[in-house]
This record gives C-alpha cells, sequence and structure tokens, in this order.
C-alpha cells in the first residue's frame, strides 16, 4: 500500500533524503512526460520534507545553474546590444599612428581634442589605430616579418575607413611609392593649402609610379605643433599624409588639419 505524504515526510526526517532519490528502474518505464512528472513529483516531497534553512540551500543548490543561465543571457543581452549600438553610432575621426608601438597618451589625446575642439558629444566614432609597424620599403627583411601591419591599413584604406596616417620618416619613404597616399595640394582647397603650404613635405618617388616620378606633396610635416608635443610620439619628426581614398569626402580629414594647426573651420 502507498505510503501517505505525511508518512513520508516522518520517515525522510528519520532516515535522510535518500527516500525520495530517483528511481532508475521504475523510470524506465515510463514516458518522457511521466518522468517529468515522477521528478516533480519527488522534488516537491523533497522540499516539504526539509526544515528553512536546509530547504533554501536545496533551493539555491538546485536552481544555481538556471540564476547563472538567467544572468549570462542578461550579460549576453547587455554586451550585444552595446555593441550593435556603438556600430549604429556615427564616425567622426580614424587616424592610423605607425612605429609608435602602443601610445596610450595618443590614444585618449586625438578623440578628446577633437571633440572639444568641434564641440562634440560622446556619440560618435573617434578610433586610433596604433602598435602599427610600417618600415622603408628597402628593408625587405622587416617589411615581410611585419606584414600584417601592411596588410591592416591596406584594409583601413580600401573599406573606406581611415581618414590620415601619422608617422615618422620611415613610414614617408614606404608609402611615398606605393600609391596608399593621396597627393595633398589635390585634396583641399586653395586657403587651406596656402595656411600649411610652409609645411608640406615634397617627395620624389625613385620608381616614377608617383606623379611619373615628379616632386609631389606626399605628407604635412606636424613636428613642431602642439598636437605633436601633446600626442608624445616617440620620434622628433612626425608626418601627417592623407590615405588615397580621401581626395573627395574628406571631411574628417580637412577638421583634423585644422585642429592641429589652429585653423578654424570655415564651413
Amino acid at each position: 500500500m502507498r505510503q501517505t505524504l505525511e508518512e513520508e515526510n516522518k520517515v525522510v526526517k528519520e532516515e535522510g533524503e535518500d527516500l525520495y532519490s530517483e528511481n532508475a528502474l521504475e523510470m524506465s518505464s515510463m514516458s518522457a512526460n511521466e518522468r517529468r512528472a515522477y521528478k516533480k513529483e519527488l522534488r516537491n516531497k523533497r522540499l516539504e520534507a526539509m526544515e528553512g534553512k536546509e530547504k533554501r540551500r536545496y533551493i539555491i543548490q538546485y536552481y544555481k545553474w538556471y540564476f547563472i543561465g538567467a544572468i549570462a543571457a542578461v550579460l549576453l543581452c547587455y554586451v550585444l546590444g552595446r555593441t550593435i549600438y556603438t556600430a549604429t553610432l556615427p564616425t567622426e575621426l580614424m587616424v592610423a599612428v605607425t612605429n609608435d608601438g602602443t601610445n596610450a597618451v595618443c590614444e585618449q589625446y586625438i578623440p578628446d581634442a577633437f571633440r572639444e575642439y568641434y564641440q562634440l558629444g560622446k556619440k560618435n566614432t573617434i578610433q586610433i589605430f596604433d602598435n602599427l609597424t610600417i618600415e622603408d620599403a628597402d628593408d625587405v627583411t622587416i617589411q615581410e616579418s611585419t606584414l600584417t601591419d601592411y596588410e591592416k591599413i591596406i584594409v583601413y584604406i580600401s573599406s573606406d575607413r581611415l581618414d590620415a596616417i601619422i608617422g615618422n620618416e620611415d613610414t614617408l619613404n614606404y608609402y611615398k611609392s606605393t600609391g596608399d597616399i593621396a597627393m595633398v595640394d589635390q585634396c583641399m582647397d586653395e586657403d587651406l593649402y596656402g595656411e600649411i603650404k610652409d609645411h608640406i613635405v615634397q617627395v620624389t618617388d625613385d620608381t616614377k609610379y608617383m606623379n611619373d616620378g615628379e616632386p609631389y606633396a606626399a605628407a604635412i610635416d606636424i613636428s613642431d605643433t602642439e598636437f605633436a608635443k601633446k600626442c608624445q610620439f616617440s620620434y622628433d619628426t612626425v608626418y601627417l599624409m592623407i590615405p588615397n581614398n580621401r581626395y573627395v569626402n574628406n571631411e574628417a580629414t580637412m577638421r583634423l588639419i585644422r585642429m592641429i594647426f589652429g585653423i578654424e573651420d570655415t564651413e
């Protein structure tokens, strides 16, 4: 004869919780729905047989993976939502800084200075890509060992993400003959060019790929600017180069140049 619930509870207190352990033999003949009902009944009986503190401990132990799963789901939703939200923000400026390792000062200063100069809020994206090594093209060994950095910048340019490249003489010597940087004078109006013409760096491409081997405006020397000092670059001579995808749609690039030289934005 089947015991009543009260009798079972009495036995549990005397003999322990093993009374309500699952019977594998009995469960083997049950359907899936019957097994679920059977397990639920046993769980309820265990709970009824327990005292307050013991019952709380059992509930926490039994449902801990549900709690953990719920917390993980909330965190995942937060991270995913944050990522999607950030991706939808307008992009204001993207700059690659080369041959300077990881420059935390530069990473912080450029976005802060750009936002302050143009009175921008936080709802925009300003990214600084650093820790990129670009050496003289003649140094084949170095070029091959750091090929991924060359490729990264090519990807940034080809995906229309990059607004400016900042680097030292090695960077300029590499890019002056690759076709990856624009001719500075062809990217801006005469008024702005006139303001910075004393800082224009003319180079010659010995391969004659760029400008048929004739001198052309390849970079802007920003070494003596307050901007360069605040960025704390590891080299004294600092050049700004314009990616070859910024002959047009280059508002962010021009705004960066105006900020660096303290030139009022006329737009």
